[in-house]
C-alpha cells in the first residue's frame, strides 16, 4: 500500500512549476490544482517516511531561493498575486496576511530537514533566528515576521513551536 501511495503521489504532486502543486482537485471535482509555491511541500521531502525523500533537490531548491528568509520561511512567494508583505493591521488584515506570505519562524526545522534529506547546505541556516533571540524577548522566537525585508517580528512573541524547531534544528547541527 505504501508503494502504491508513493507512487500515486510521484505522478500526481509535481506541478509544471517545478514545484508540487499546493492542491489538487480530486476526481469528480471542479476544484483547479493551484501550482502556488508554499512551504507546505517540504514535509514530502524531509519526514524519516516521506514519498519524496531521496529524490532531487528542485522543489526545496525552489523553496529556499523564493520563502526562506533570516527568520523562517513564507507562506507564499512574493511573486504570487495574492501574497501580502505585511502581517499588520487589524485583526482582519493580519488574518488575510497569515497564510499569504507572512513568514512563519517554525518552519524552519521542516526546511531544515528537507534540504539535508535533498543534499542542499544549511550552513548559518540559524544565523538570523539566533540574532531575533534577543530582539523581542530574550531568549524567544516570535510566531511570525513580516514576509518583506526587513522581516520584522510580529504575532505571539513567546511562541513555543518557533523556539522548539530553532533549538531542534540547532541540537541537530551540533551533532
Amino acid at each position: 500500500m505504501r508503494a502504491k501511495a508513493v507512487d500515486s503521489f510521484r505522478r500526481r504532486l509535481p506541478s509544471e512549476q517545478g514545484w508540487l502543486y499546493d492542491v489538487i482537485d480530486s476526481p469528480g471535482t471542479v476544484h483547479a490544482s493551484d501550482p502556488a509555491l508554499r512551504p507546505n511541500q517540504l514535509f514530502a521531502y524531509g519526514l524519516p517516511y516521506a514519498p519524496l525523500r531521496g529524490t532531487g533537490p528542485g522543489p526545496v531548491h525552489a523553496v529556499a531561493r523564493t520563502l526562506l528568509t533570516p527568520l523562517g520561511l513564507r507562506t507564499l512567494s512574493p511573486a504570487d498575486p495574492w501574497y501580502r508583505g505585511v502581517h499588520r493591521g487589524d485583526p482582519a488584515s493580519r488574518d488575510q496576511a497569515y497564510h499569504q506570505g507572512t513568514v512563519w519562524p517554525w518552519l524552519i526545522g521542516p526546511y531544515a530537514d528537507a534540504a539535508t534529506a535533498v543534499g542542499l547546505p544549511t550552513d548559518g541556516l540559524l544565523d538570523g533566528l539566533l540574532a531575533h533571540l534577543g530582539e523581542w524577548v530574550v531568549g524567544s522566537v516570535s510566531e511570525t515576521a513580516d514576509g518583506d525585508a526587513p522581516h520584522g517580528a510580529t504575532g505571539c512573541p513567546f511562541q513555543a513551536w518557533s523556539v522548539a524547531e530553532t533549538l531542534r534544528v540547532y541540537q541537530r547541527d551540533r551533532r
